[in-house]
């Protein structure tokens, strides 16, 4: 069989090529094709061992004007009520630049509402969407490659991967979509095709793409999350004094650890990093604590000049480190100069190793949660906005406003989970973070809960799983 995977980031990138699916694969006998950014290529040989032949992606598409509108109103389209989608609307509506873009963008949600219960014109508009789309060069790279089955991340909301679909379409080449994040259903669009199988999390996402993308139950295979197996694996829980020393911690410290989301949806992290570091210095039940940031990787996005896009929100990191002490930077391991934030291998078992030596994991509505929750480690989640902020930023852009994430689908299986403490202030945190370090054990329940719902089966095995659903479900059809 001779599989060829779309890669359009460094998540994609980590959740296939660095994870059991990609080992499995090869140790099948399958012969790998992947196409990535032509920027990314020497990367991905690395990440590969150079073992596998790699295909750059064609210079994309001009999108017409009937496209576009399409493709904004898969965001709000679903078969039923979903409130992130209701989200999403109102962020792109306040986003409209004149009167005339917001009436189209509420024209279109008006027009998702209406075919919520309409199955054949939501297909429809699957269909016409692919008829105004040119994917001809994709057409022609499919054809040179020859590829059984193609893999994807998404249902058309990642770079490339709607017009190579489109192209297997044509050519009768199989498609398997493995689902890459535990919000991506809820979170992402309508979808843009329809592939012969996905692979899904949990029980519960599989209810999500059959209520909500209308994907037939017999489609849907439940195979757990490769990207969790390394926190199931017994090497991967090293004794937390060593850990800390590796990384230049105070050993007889306790651990806050706080993990930003990107600068692009939630632009105080340099706040809350300066509140905790305060707390630090001037509560005594905080004193024996040290805190470190681990900036999203996609603050090391670099821009066509290779000049880094978040380097003022990085400054400002490193000068709290700098002016406070017991404040440290947890760097994530970044090839140099990509635009698609390729990560290298040994940073999951770095960050898991970091996490697991932390006695207070804070977050911002991400997949931490779930993280945090496998290693039973108390958990708070940022729900506040600052009125100051450390750096420029538009404030008008209403992707800034974190009570609409605290509102979204899979962000509230989190908060009525009862294994998170939700901040809505600056205050509550300071108070979540003593009751935390006093008092580990609470919440443990919740954060059970949490593990219930959102890893799936096949713990510590799940990379092998999916492979092997890959593989052997594509040779059903």
């Amino acid at each position: 069989m001779k599989i060829c995977i779309a890669t359009n980031s460094g998540f994609q990138v980590r959740y296939i090529l660095q994870s059991d699916i990609f080992k499995r694969l090869k140790s099948q006998n399958v012969e790998i094709k992947i196409v990535c950014f032509p920027s990314e290529i020497e990367f991905i040989k690395d990440i590969t061992n150079n073992e596998v032949e790699i295909f750059s992606e064609p210079e994309r598409p001009i999108k017409s004007s009937v496209e576009k509108y399409l493709e904004y109103m898969r965001f709000f389209t679903r078969a039923r009520y979903n409130s992130t989608s209701e989200e999403i609307y109102q962020r792109m509506f306040k986003l409209g630049t004149s009167p005339l873009r917001r009436f189209g963008i509420h024209a279109l949600m008006m027009l998702s509402r209406l075919i919520r219960n309409l199955s054949l014109l939501r297909y429809f508009f699957v269909y016409l969407e692919k008829l105004f789309s040119n994917y001809s060069d994709y057409s022609k790279l499919l054809k040179d490659i020859k590829p059984d089955l193609l893999i994807l991340n998404s249902h058309g909301a990642f770079g490339f991967d709607k017009y190579i679909a489109y192209a297997a379409k044509d050519q009768s080449i199989k498609i398997c979509t493995v689902i890459l994040s535990w919000d991506n259903v809820t979170s992402q669009t309508y979808p843009a095709y329809y592939a012969n199988y996905v692979i899904a999390w949990t029980e519960i996402m599989k209810k999500n793409i059959v209520s909500l993308i209308d994907y037939k139950p017999d489609q849907v295979l439940v195979g757990g999350s490769a990207y969790f197996d390394k926190y199931y694996s017994e090497s991967g829980h090293n004794d937390t004094a060593e850990i800390l020393k590796k990384n230049g911690l105070n050993q007889n410290k306790k651990l806050i650890f706080f993990a930003t989301r990107s600068p692009n949806t939630y632009p105080w992290h340099p706040n809350v990093a300066k509140t905790i570091a305060e707390a630090i210095n001037n509560h005594n039940e905080l004193n024996d604590c040290q805190l470190v940031i681990r900036p999203h990787p996609i603050h090391y996005r670099t821009n066509s000049n290779g000049d880094m896009v978040y380097n003022d929100v990085l400054e400002k990191y490193i000068e709290i480190s700098e002016n406070y002490p017991n404040i440290y930077l947890n760097i994530p391991e970044v090839y140099k100069n990509t635009n698609a934030f390729l990560m290298k291998s040994t940073d999951a078992v770095s960050l898991r190793e970091l996490m697991d030596a932390s006695n207070v994991i804070i977050n911002i509505f991400s997949t931490i949660n779930i993280e945090a929750a496998i290693l039973n480690k108390p958990i708070i989640n940022i729900c506040y906005e600052y009125d100051k902020p450390m750096y420029k930023f538009n404030r008008e852009n209403p992707r800034f406003n974190i009570l609409s994430d605290a509102r979204e689908t899979h962000n509230q299986r989190i908060v009525d989970s009862g294994g998170a403490a939700i901040a809505y202030s600056e205050l509550q945190l300071i108070e979540h973070i003593k009751r935390y370090i006093n008092n580990p054990e609470l919440d443990e329940h919740g954060r059970k809960l949490i593990c219930d719902r959102e890893v799936g089966p096949n713990r510590g095995n799940a990379g092998n799983t999916i492979a092997d659903m890959i593989i052997g479900y594509s040779n059903n059809l």
